[in-house]
């Protein structure tokens, strides 16, 4: 869009004001960051970009029952239990599925085995009735 507030904040213009150079300098990444405030030491994040160092990762909610796993993440211990669960089910469910697939492939490829077999049959018979070719 074309407001005049924005203007300030774009990056420069490198392949247009590009000399002998096919790189990006370190003055123009400076000029850049400086005009964005990107990648400065003067922003601040807000609260709402963090989470609160004592809620579950799974729930977002504080632990009733809290567990550290070896890494340092907080977790409550039911929601732990609820979540293996799900996996569990979902496991089952798509173990179920692959084994009714790979039922079908071995259905169908026994019926192109059985397919391919009895023409090599028939072939077989239809020379030993027409008798050896000359």
């Amino acid at each position: 869009h074309s407001c005049g507030s924005c203007i300030g904040n774009m990056p420069t213009r490198h392949s247009k004001n590009n000399e002998s150079r096919g790189f990006y300098s370190y003055t123009e990444k400076k000029q850049d960051s400086a005009r964005s405030g990107w990648g400065s030491k003067h922003g601040r994040v807000g609260k709402d970009a963090m989470p609160d160092w004592d809620v579950c990762c799974l729930t977002l909610a504080r632990p009733k029952d809290p567990v550290v796993s070896k890494a340092g993440y907080l977790f409550d211990r039911e929601a732990i239990h609820d979540y293996i669960l799900k996996c569990r089910e979902d496991i089952k469910r798509q173990t179920a599925l692959w084994e009714q697939q790979t039922q079908t492939l071995q259905a169908e490829e026994l019926a192109a085995t059985s397919e391919a077999e009895r023409k090599r049959l028939r072939d077989f018979e239809d020379a030993q009735v027409s008798g050896p070719a000359a």
